[in-house]
């Protein structure tokens, strides 16, 4: 924030607002003293023109909108008139060179080598772990899936078809002695 000027007039309606006016580097504030809601905020990006112009409240300084943010036209009075326009005209010739849009960033050229920002593979490590029940696991229950249905293709064997209450889906059934839990258990 560089300044802060109280008992500046929003000239916007008919009768004018006293509130307090604000300037930053990234924009103009005014904000009504007795009403929340009443502001303004005008960010430099937005701001067309600057000038002094009279209106039926004397002379009042005008900050106009560009049309992308709806061509508003504002209307501020205040005592140090000269001083408040010579200081915004000044920082917004600033602002145009040099703009803050929120975001810095630095960019840098670097020359990266593909050896050294190449992750290396790494393989899991897997142990085998014997069950001592009789029931399958998921490694049988995978055989099951690709080889028995493999093994009924080359046979030429009719699937049957099944409704399973546990999934909700049809499935091809089971073997005798094989159950859609028993496939799925994992030990």
């Amino acid at each position: 924030m560089f300044n802060k000027y109280t008992g500046v007039w929003n000239l916007s309606s008919e009768q004018g607002n006293l509130g307090s006016f604000y300037i930053t580097n990234v924009r103009i504030v005014w904000f009504a003293n007795l009403a929340e809601g009443f502001n303004v905020s005008l960010p430099w990006t937005q701001i067309k023109n600057i000038k002094i112009k009279e209106s039926k409240f004397g002379t009042a300084l005008v900050l106009e909108t560009s049309e992308f943010s709806g061509n508003y036209v504002l209307g501020f009075k205040l005592e140090s008139l000269d001083e408040v326009y010579t200081e915004i005209t000044a920082l917004y010739k600033v602002y145009t060179v040099n703009p803050i849009f929120g975001v810095e960033c630095a960019l840098e050229e670097v020359n990266h080598d593909i050896e050294k920002v190449t992750v290396p593979r790494v393989e899991d490590e897997i142990m085998m772990v014997e069950s001592s029940e009789m029931a399958p696991n998921a490694a049988s229950s995978q055989y099951y899936i690709t080889a028995g249905a493999d093994d009924a293709n080359k046979k030429d064997k009719k699937k049957t078809i099944v409704f399973s209450d546990e999934i909700g889906l049809a499935v091809e059934k089971p073997p005798e002695g094989l159950t859609l839990e028993k496939l799925w258990k994992i030990l």
